[in-house]
C-alpha cells in the first residue's frame, strides 16, 4: 500500500526555473500543463490538485472518471488514498496521548488484555560449543562453534506506541504471502485485506516473531500501522472510525471521509484504475483499515492540510506540531534528498539546493494514488488525488518547488 517513488531530479529544469520563465508563466499555467500531460499519459483517466497558498486556497481538475464514464471530477469527489490514511491515525494516537489515555513510550501490551500477546523481542544469549569428533567414521572433525539461544533470564525488549507510528516496531510491511508482487510492470495489485478481520489480524499478530529489536530499525509496516489504530480501538471501546471521527474528523469539519460509502450516497465515488488504464474494483478494509482505508474528498484533505499549517485550537496545535516533528533519520532519500519521519509523516528537503523542509506523505492502492504536502515555512502546500496507480509524487515536488519559488518572490516584493 505504502508506494515510496524514486523520483530523477531534473536539474536542466530546475535551471530554467531559477529564471525569467517565472515572469512569462503564472503557478495556474504551469501546474495545468503538468495536469494534462499526466491525464494524456500512461492510461492516466482522472486527477484533481488542491494548492494552498497563505490565505488562498484552488483546486483544479483533469481528465473524467474513466474511458467510458465521461463525468467530470470536482473537489468532492470521493477517492481511496492508501497508506496517506497513517497520518490520520499516528495524529489520533497524539491526540489521544494529550488526553493522558496512554503514553507514547508505553509498551502496547500493557494496554490490551492478558489474552492477546503482542510480539517482543527476545535478547540472545550466545555460548560456544565444543564439536564432538566422530569416532565411527574416524574422522578428527571437532573444534567449538558459535550458538544462540533466546535467554530466558533476560527481559524483552516490548513495542510502544511510538516505535509503532515511526514505523521502527520491528514488525513487518505485511506477514508474508498477504501482498504478492511481480517483476516491475507487471504488478497485479489485489485487495488481500478485505476480509481480514480484527480478530483474524491478533491472531496472525501473535504468530509473528521479531527479528529486530523495537526502536533500532525503519521498516515501513502497514502492519504496525493497523494495530496502532486496533489497539486504540480497545482502548477506547469504539471502533476506529467512530474514534477518528469523534476526536479527529468531526472536530476539524471533514464529513466526507470516512472508511465506507453508502451506495445510496450522493457524493461521485471515484472508479479506479491500475497501470494500464483498466478499471480495477475498490479496496476495503476491516483490520488494515487503519493502514489504508479512508476514502475522502480534495476538500476534506485542504481542511485536514490547512489545520496541520494553522491548528484551529490549541489541543490540535500541540497534536500537529507532535506528529509532524522528526523523530527517526532514514537511510533511503526522497528523490536524493536527506528524509526523516516523525509520527507518520516524513520530512525531506524541497530540493539539493534548498534547505526548506517538506513535510508529506503518499500513499496508493490498486487504482490510486495520493500525495500530500506541505511547508510550513511559507504556508504552502499542494495535494494530489488520481484515479490511476501511476506515480504522481514528482508532479508533487515539482509544483511545490514553483510554488514556494513564487511565494518566496511575492514576500520580497510586498516587503
Amino acid at each position: 500500500m505504502k508506494y515510496i517513488m524514486k523520483r530523477t531530479l531534473m536539474i536542466s529544469l530546475l535551471l530554467l526555473f531559477s529564471g525569467s520563465i517565472f515572469s512569462q508563466q503564472t503557478i495556474a499555467e504551469h501546474i495545468d500543463k503538468l495536469g494534462n500531460k499526466y491525464v494524456k499519459k500512461r492510461k492516466n483517466h482522472g486527477l484533481v490538485i488542491g494548492i494552498i497558498r497563505g490565505d488562498e486556497t484552488s483546486v483544479k481538475t483533469y481528465g473524467r472518471m474513466g474511458k467510458t464514464d465521461k463525468r467530470e471530477l470536482d473537489a468532492n469527489s470521493i477517492f481511496e488514498i492508501g497508506a496517506a490514511t497513517s497520518v490520520f491515525t499516528t495524529t489520533l494516537m497524539q491526540l489521544q496521548a494529550d488526553k493522558n489515555k496512554f503514553q507514547q513510550d508505553d509498551p502496547i501490551q500493557l494496554y490490551l488484555d492478558l489474552e492477546t500477546n503482542i510480539p517482543a523481542y527476545h535478547p540472545l544469549k550466545c555460548v560456544n560449543v565444543n564439536l564432538v569428533p566422530n569416532i565411527q567414521n574416524d574422522e578428527p572433525v571437532g573444534g567449538q562453534v558459535y550458538r544462540c539461544y533466546e535467554d530466558p533470564t533476560a527481559k524483552p525488549e516490548c513495542i510502544t506506541f511510538c516505535d509503532l507510528a515511526t514505523h521502527i516496531s520491528g514488525l513487518p510491511h505485511s506477514p508474508k504471502g498477504w501482498f504478492r508482487w511481480k517483476a516491475l510492470g507487471r504488478n497485479k495489485l489485489e485487495n488481500e485485506f478485505k476480509d481480514f478481520t480484527v480478530e483474524k489480524y491478533f491472531i496472525k499478530l501473535q504468530s509473528l516473531k521479531l527479528e529486530y529489536v523495537p526502536g533500532t530499525k525503519y521498516i515501513h509496516s502497514d502492519f504496525g500501522i493497523a494495530l496502532l489504530g486496533n489497539a486504540m480501538s480497545k482502548i477506547s471501546g469504539l471502533s476506529y472510525e467512530e474514534l477518528l471521527t469523534q476526536e479527529l474528523l468531526k472536530p476539524l469539519g471533514m464529513k466526507n471521509t470516512r472508511l465506507t460509502f453508502s451506495q445510496n450516497t450522493e457524493l461521485p465515488i471515484v472508479p479506479g484504475h491500475n497501470r494500464k488504464g483498466k478499471q480495477v474494483a475498490p479496496w476495503n478494509f476491516d483490520a488494515m483499515a487503519p493502514a489504508g482505508g479512508l476514502k475522502t474528498s480534495m476538500n476534506d484533505l485542504l481542511i485536514f492540510v490547512n489545520a496541520n499549517l494553522n491548528p484551529p485550537s490549541k489541543n490540535f496545535e500541540n497534536a500537529f506540531a507532535e506528529v509532524q516533528q522528526n523523530k527517526v533519520d532514514l537511510l533511503f532519500a526522497k528523490g536524493g534528498r536527506p528524509t526523516s519521519i516523525g509520527y507518520g509523516w516524513y520530512t525531506s528537503k524541497l530540493n539539493l539546493e534548498s534547505n526548506i523542509p517538506v513535510v508529506w506523505t503518499n500513499g496508493g492502492t490498486g487504482g490510486f494514488r495520493s500525495f500530500i504536502g506541505f511547508i510550513k515555512d511559507t504556508n504552502t502546500a499542494v495535494v494530489i488525488l488520481s484515479n490511476s496507480a501511476n506515480s504522481i509524487d514528482e508532479m508533487a515536488f515539482d509544483i511545490l518547488e514553483v510554488l514556494n519559488a513564487q511565494t518566496k518572490k511575492k514576500i520580497a516584493t510586498n516587503k
